[in-house]
């Protein structure tokens, strides 16, 4: 399936993804056997194509010769997307399931083309980052959104960072603070 977070830019989309992928046992033990690849939408899709087999040999692929011939034939776009689909054919029924996530998607035709569903084996999960809502919807994905925090949960978190057990015993400036970084949790 495809999942999502999206919101504005620096409420910490990327940063969850990031402790999703490496932090969180269950996820990591889920995807041990596939692997877990992080392509960055915005950048350049043949670069981050050849990322992807580049970390798909390194993970299933033991000779060096071959995975040297494959990256070779990388040479644009439409090539390694073609050996994207060779190397994941070669692998559907050999590994477990991967967790590919794809950062900052602007474009839901470009997340596609970086993470295609039908190619990957059988359980993977896509795990997108986005702003724009509409992106979502195109790609399909339960989507789940990060908004700015209300006053009161800024100071609660405020509070919890400052080891205050009562965020009422917090000085008034610390509404100011927490205005002034936009109640961003990021922040």
């Amino acid at each position: 399936g495809v999942y999502a977070i999206n919101g504005m830019g620096g409420l910490g989309k990327s940063t969850i993804c990031t402790q999703l992928a490496v932090m969180d046992k269950d996820v990591e033990a889920k995807f041990r056997d596939g692997g877990i690849v992080w392509l960055v939408a915005s950048q350049d899709v043949a670069t981050q194509l050849r990322r992807f087999v580049d970390c798909l040999l390194q993970m299933h692929e033991p000779d060096e010769n071959e995975r040297e011939r494959l990256l070779k034939s990388c040479k644009d776009e439409r090539s390694t997307s073609d050996v994207l689909r060779l190397v994941l054919d070669r692998l559907r029924d050999d590994v477990g399931p991967m967790l590919i996530v794809v950062d900052d998607v602007w474009d839901h035709e470009v997340a596609k083309r970086l993470a295609p569903q039908t190619w990957l084996p059988t359980g993977s999960v896509v795990l997108a980052t986005f702003r724009d809502a509409k992106i979502g919807i195109e790609l399909g994905a339960t989507a789940h959104m990060l908004s700015r925090l209300s006053p009161e949960a800024s100071r609660r978190l405020l509070a919890t960072l400052c080891r205050v057990e009562d965020p009422a015993r917090l000085p008034k400036e610390a509404d100011d603070v927490a205005k002034r970084l936009g109640h961003h949790p990021m922040a």
